[in-house]
């Protein structure tokens, strides 16, 4: 499996889904539902709009999924048997999740708790070279430490996965599109001298600039 969709994955099925299984094709009794429209090149920032006692969450398609190989269909299909949320693809394809305040917050730490869970199996992982990975409260900022003996540049591309994952708890937790920012520095653990640094919105804007 390789980094960026062994890490991809976790925000998909434990972040945006938690513990429903992407893919599935049984309607819930939420009010999921799909708008066809052409997609748009650039997706707007996200926003959280609070109600007295609910919110609604648009969050980027490209975050949601970031390989853009899911259909509205897909996407929505993980949110069947999840309680307290309705999910709507909007027709310049963000996605707007509708929920109480309350499970909101439940989410926030659901996810907080997988995402801590990932990053410890990363790091025991021995097919990398990484011996611990840190992070910040909001999951802005990554650290991850690694064995100057056996790391590899190309580990780099797990930092796509950790952008997804932070990326995506910033947004749930309010934090509009342009504001999201997920920086990611590589480590030695011995010599404490910084093998690599990148971040999501330097990401974004490359990427940007060469479509």
């Amino acid at each position: 499996m390789s980094p960026i969709r062994s890490l991809a994955l976790v925000p998909l099925l434990a972040l945006i889904a938690l513990t429903a299984a992407c893919g599935g094709t049984t309607p819930a009794e939420s009010s999921a539902s799909t708008t066809s429209a052409a997609e748009a090149s650039e997706p707007p920032a996200a926003s959280v709009d609070e109600g007295l006692f609910n919110v609604d969450i648009t969050l980027r398609r490209d975050l949601v999924d970031p390989e853009g190989v899911q259909t509205d269909e897909e996407i929505l299909a993980a949110f069947d048997d999840e309680p307290g949320v309705t999910a709507v693809v909007n027709p310049d394809k963000t996605l707007t999740l509708s929920m109480s305040k309350d499970r909101q917050g439940e989410m926030l730490d659901e996810m907080r708790t997988s995402m801590k869970e990932s990053l410890a199996d990363l790091a025991d992982d021995p097919e990398n070279s990484f011996t611990a990975i840190e992070a910040d409260d909001d999951f802005t900022t990554f650290t991850v430490k690694v064995d100057g003996t056996k790391y590899n540049v190309l580990e780099e591309f797990y930092a796509f996965g950790l952008y997804i994952q932070g990326g995506l708890f910033q947004q749930l937790a309010g934090v509009a599109a342009d504001d999201v920012d997920v920086e990611v520095a590589f480590v030695d653990d011995k010599s404490g001298e910084e093998l690599g640094r990148s971040s999501l919105a330097e990401t974004l804007a490359s990427n940007s600039g060469t479509s």
